[in-house]
């Protein structure tokens, strides 16, 4: 579900001058871009906004970030650590059955075989 973003800026292109209102407008721009073509992410971007409108200063709303980055670090991570636990499992379960499968198998000749010969 996630989305990466490539920015390539050819040299043709780059800015000659520093100009943080546009840079600013261009940003701004690419977020509409982006929220209209994955409308999912609209409730969570407006959740995001409304926390670095309360954070006040810049030092703040980069803590906000960084918080949330953290928290999204920690949920992956957990995720991960689930799917890893799935996959051992999954792991062991095929392990497993490809043991005991062909001692059955031998186990049950074997067997049938003692019989027909009783």
């Amino acid at each position: 579900m996630a989305h990466q973003l490539r920015l390539q800026i050819s040299p043709d292109k780059r800015p000659r001058s520093w100009n943080p209102e546009k840079m600013l407008a261009d940003a701004l721009a690419e977020k509409a871009l982006f929220l209209d073509n994955h409308p999912k992410y609209k409730p969570f971007q407006r959740k995001i906004d409304t926390l670095l409108d309360k954070a006040g200063s810049s030092e703040n709303r980069m803590t906000v970030l960084a918080v949330l980055m953290e928290a999204k670090l920690i949920e992956l991570h957990e995720q991960l650590k689930r799917l890893n636990t799935i996959l051992i499992r999954a792991g062991a379960a095929k392990s497993l059955e490809d043991h005991i499968q062909p001692s059955i198998s031998s186990n049950f000749s074997l067997w049938t075989s003692k019989r027909c010969v009783d």
